[in-house]
């Protein structure tokens, strides 16, 4: 059934998504917005995920005034492929954080990962805000515990 909507001086077709999804590109186009298949909904709405993640990271970063380096979302990256998409050092430790809502890591990815833990570096796939603070809280008892070891042999 094809609904019409009213607007200022146009009127536009209401389709299904069901129709939208078997329609050709340049069709699909002239709808704008609403000419979106169901893929390109579900891409739009988990890369805004991830962009959000990202934000969240990037505050609780500065907050704890831990310098990084983040690969912007918006532009393609100039860095090694499969960089993750956080990087610093953190008490003696590099640590390297993918921010992820959803997909796996890319073979890529999973090379630099393995690559970087080999030479004893942190890498961990953040999912949500609450992971990256974990991490953080994680490191530091870590390194109060070898504090206390070390003041015992003294």
């Amino acid at each position: 059934m094809l609904k019409v909507l009213k607007g200022s001086s146009m009127i536009s077709p209401v389709l299904p998504q069901h129709i939208v999804d078997k329609m050709s590109e340049s069709d699909r186009k002239q709808l704008g917005k609403a000419g979106r298949t169901t893929q390109e909904i579900n891409t739009k709405i988990k890369d805004r995920a991830e962009k959000d993640l990202h934000k969240e990271i990037i505050n609780y970063l500065r907050l704890s005034r831990i310098p990084f380096s983040h690969a912007r979302m918006d532009r393609k990256s100039n860095m090694t492929a499969g960089w993750p998409d956080f990087s610093f050092c953190f008490l003696g430790y590099f640590v390297a954080w993918e921010a992820k809502t959803g997909t796996k890591l890319s073979k890529e990815q999973l090379d630099i990962r393995s690559q970087i833990e080999r030479h004893g570096g942190e890498y961990r796939v953040i999912t949500d805000l609450s992971q990256a603070t974990a991490h953080i809280q994680e490191m530091r008892a870590a390194d109060l515990a070898d504090f206390n070891k070390h003041l015992k042999t003294l």
